[in-house]
């Protein structure tokens, strides 16, 4: 054999699900209660952010819900405290556990439904 081969599922594989996608939208967040845990490279400072929430954010501002054309406007806000430099690129990923202090609001109960219809047609 050449070399050692992988024996990992892929990131967001799911046994059973032959046509799984991993959630790539914040839109896919918010469909499947995710929340987003960004971390800083430089200091290491970590949150766990509201992505429902700034799905709706993103929609309300025409904005691209995509979490790489997200992920690339976040900065550290530790870092921006200490030194006043924005330091960009975060590590991001995806997790379940709830994300503490307040939330962004969201659509209502009516909108949310409408949209979410909207995308399974």
């Amino acid at each position: 054999m050449c070399g050692k081969v992988s024996r990992e599922p892929p990131y967001g594989w799911v046994p059973g699900k032959e046509n799984y996608r991993s959630i790539r939208t914040l839109f896919e967040c918010a469909l499947y209660k995710r929340y987003l845990r960004v971390t800083c490279w430089q200091c290491k400072y970590s949150v766990i952010m509201d992505a429902p929430g700034h799905w709706w954010r993103c929609e309300q501002k025409g904005l691209s819900d995509s979490i790489a054309a997200f992920v690339r406007r976040l900065h550290c806000s530790q870092c921006f405290k200490r030194s006043g430099i924005k330091v960009r690129q975060p590590k991001v990923g995806q997790t379940s556990e709830e994300p503490k202090g307040p939330l962004l609001p969201g659509p209502d109960h009516y909108t949310w439904k409408r949209i979410v219809n909207r995308q399974r047609s």
